[in-house]
């Protein structure tokens, strides 16, 4: 709601680089549980899988001007 308010892109770059922090830890702590439970490899593979995905899906609509 701050973000809306205020156009700054300082205040844009460090809401994002919140939001990929929470990304990050959430994704860092799925890990360690599926670890901890010995979960089978493909979930864990599955995982960085659908991360890589997503971090793809971002990088080509910010290469084609999205």
């Amino acid at each position: 709601m701050i973000e809306y308010t205020f156009v700054p892109p300082f205040l844009s770059i460090i809401f994002l680089g919140l939001a990929a922090g929470a990304l990050v830890f959430v994704f860092n702590e799925m890990i360690a549980v599926s670890r901890r439970l010995a979960v089978p490899m493909w979930a864990s593979t599955a995982l960085i899988v659908g991360l890589l995905a997503g971090f793809g899906t971002d990088f080509l609509l910010l290469a084609a001007g999205a």
